[in-house]
């Protein structure tokens, strides 16, 4: 795989770690309700501690998970050390093409000199 296509992977893994929010806050809205549904339903002593069960089922954010963080973090360093390879290949690509023209300049001035 060439370099860009390694970049393309990394960076569709990368949008791949955090693409969940969207479902993580639909399941969060429907913990929410049954909270709300229980305690308009439910008349108990223990109401309190098992709503607070209840909430506790709601997941945290994917912005606040530090294992997605950290992985985004670590996918993003090796997108940029990529991207830094082509950039220092094309510059090399570049340099080698300046010393051919320049060595074919002074070929041809030399040989008009004569």
């Amino acid at each position: 795989m060439d370099k860009k296509g390694i970049i393309r992977k990394l960076k569709m893994y990368k949008r791949d770690l955090s693409d969940d929010g969207f479902l993580i806050n639909s399941i969060n809205m429907e913990i929410d309700s049954l909270k709300v549904y229980f305690e308009a339903g439910v008349k108990s002593d223990n109401i309190g501690s098992i709503s607070d069960k209840i909430v506790n089922l709601s997941d945290a954010t994917q912005q606040s998970d530090a294992n997605i963080s950290n992985a985004e973090s670590n996918i993003q360093y090796e997108i940029d050390a990529v991207e830094k390879e082509i950039e220092q290949e094309a510059e090399a690509k570049k340099a080698a093409i300046d010393a051919k023209i320049a060595s074919l300049k002074a070929s041809i001035l030399g040989k008009l000199s004569i």
